[in-house]
């Protein structure tokens, strides 16, 4: 299931880079954060929070079809693997862009919410140190032995 969350995360990273054509801010803001578009959930939640508090204004999306694709894939990976709340939440967001725009945020907030606290990878961190690490399960874990061939007796 942590899987399927952190694809939905890596998604809604690269949300923003599709919703900002269509985010206008007042006097021409649009360029500045256009220049400053990056592939981060922090630039969504940034995006989110303008509209939220009407600093900016969402035009209706025209060109969903890329969208509705992803979002497709990421609901049939959340029913493969039942996380029945992560699908709920893909489909409550894929109504929206799909059929009702204007109502986008409460199910895009949902979906942010859900997947927040989900790790960007898999593993431990960058630069972490691996440190008593146990033997992967199911692979038995290698002990050097002598070879009597090539190692001098000790008497």
């Amino acid at each position: 299931m942590k899987a399927a969350r952190r694809q939905a995360r890596t998604w809604l990273s690269t949300l923003s880079l599709w919703l900002l054509r269509y985010v206008t801010w007042p006097d021409g803001a649009t360029r500045e954060r256009r220049a400053k578009e990056g592939r981060e959930l922090r630039e969504l939640i940034d995006i989110v929070n303008a509209l939220r508090s009407e600093e900016a204004v969402l035009e209706p999306p025209e060109d969903n079809a890329l969208v509705k694709e992803h979002l497709d894939r990421l609901i049939e990976v959340a029913n493969r693997v039942g996380d029945r709340d992560l699908e709920t939440a893909l489909m409550n967001l894929q109504t929206a862009v799909l059929y009702d725009p204007a109502q986008i945020l409460n199910p895009l907030t949902a979906l942010i919410t859900m997947i927040d606290g989900i790790p960007e990878g898999p593993g431990p961190k960058p630069g972490g140190r691996l440190v008593g690490l146990p033997p992967a399960h199911g692979v038995p874990h290698q002990q050097g032995q002598r070879d009597p061939l090539t190692e001098p007796e000790l008497d």
